[in-house]
């Protein structure tokens, strides 16, 4: 059974199903393997902790509810830098939106996209990032029946 505390009921961030901030050991949160961003700046991150450090987590991170590993409860969707910096800054217990990708239709494939969607219109991102990006959902499953052109139409929407 997961260890938080609710904080309140609310919408989610991007206004879909309702979900609750949470205030969530960071220890049970884990890195959500496919994350989109893979470099982060020493100075932005040292920056960020220490702004964290100062006056506390504001914006609570994405994660979703997992089940089959005994070290973990969540896993994160979007908030990677304010994950590590609030490790950085000590903070044991975070401020988290659950969102419903547990027991819903919600893919790998759409977790990714969620992070793309969280991650890349902030800048600081590699064009290496950013082509991984575009290629991984090009060749997801909702792209697969669509031409060239509608993947490239949807693909732009997405960014």
């Amino acid at each position: 059974m997961p260890t938080t505390e609710r904080e309140r009921q609310t919408a989610a961030p991007d206004g879909h199903e309702p979900t609750a901030v949470l205030r969530i050991p960071r220890s049970r949160i884990r890195r959500f393997p496919g994350q989109p961003r893979q470099y982060f700046d020493a100075r932005d991150m040292a920056d960020l902790a220490a702004s964290i450090e100062e006056i506390g987590q504001h914006t609570p991170i994405v994660v979703k509810e997992i089940v089959g590993d005994p070290k973990h409860d969540y896993e994160l969707v979007d908030g990677e830098r304010r994950l590590i910096a609030c490790g950085m800054a000590g903070v044991e217990m975070m401020l988290a939106w659950v969102r419903p990708f547990k027991d819903s239709p919600y893919t790998d494939d759409d977790q990714f996209v969620a992070s793309v969607v969280g991650n890349f219109g902030r800048p600081g991102h590699t064009s290496l990032e950013i082509a991984r990006a575009i290629d991984r959902i090009r060749k997801s499953k909702r792209m697969w029946e669509l031409s060239a052109g509608e993947q490239v139409a949807r693909i732009a929407k997405i960014f």
